[in-house]
């Protein structure tokens, strides 16, 4: 009786240990914008109004935002400003959960750089956002809301370049 108890105690430890997705979802959409193209938005460019600059400053430098997943405002102007949208390949989103998931730390990689988020993923189930994670893979920084599970370790497991392999990130385009 002992053993079985132990044994029962043992397998719910080790389930409690599993990795976890972020995020339940079955379909994801990936923003990009290049250096290049976001150039445009800094300094003296003038042919970006005023106005376009700080729009795109609080969606791609904001660490915190957005806060809610249904902000219609942020949702607009990642179209309007990110001009590389493309739907992930159903192939690739058992990978991408994968991917994004709650694990222990391994390694911490910082950069000493400001982010820029040019690389957008929205998370869908049944045609509802369910998650959004801004990804720098200069400074291999994220802003991700909409998960339960703890993303503070994200990118501590080679996220950042599993990301870029899956989905081809290249600034070059």
């Amino acid at each position: 009786m002992k053993k079985i108890i132990l044994f029962a105690f043992f397998t719910l430890f080790i389930s409690c240990q599993e990795d976890k997705p972020f995020f339940d979802f079955d379909e994801a959409y990936l923003y990009q914008i290049s250096s290049k193209e976001s150039n445009k938005f800094f300094g003296d460019d003038k042919s970006t109004t005023q106005t376009e600059k700080e729009e795109f400053n609080k969606i791609a430098f904001m660490y915190s935002y957005p806060t809610a997943l249904d902000d219609k405002w942020y949702f607009e102007k990642i179209e309007t400003y990110y001009p590389k949208k493309q739907k992930i390949d159903k192939s690739k989103l058992k990978e991408l959960s994968n991917i994004f998931t709650e694990r222990k730390e391994e390694m911490t990689e910082a950069m000493a750089c400001d982010p820029i988020f040019r690389n957008v993923f929205i998370f869908k189930k049944e045609g509802k956002v369910v998650g959004i994670s801004k990804i720098c893979f200069d400074c291999l920084e994220h802003h991700t809301i909409g998960s339960k599970r703890n993303t503070k370790h994200f990118g501590s497991n080679n996220e950042f370049k599993k990301l870029e392999i899956l989905v081809g990130w290249s600034d070059s385009h």
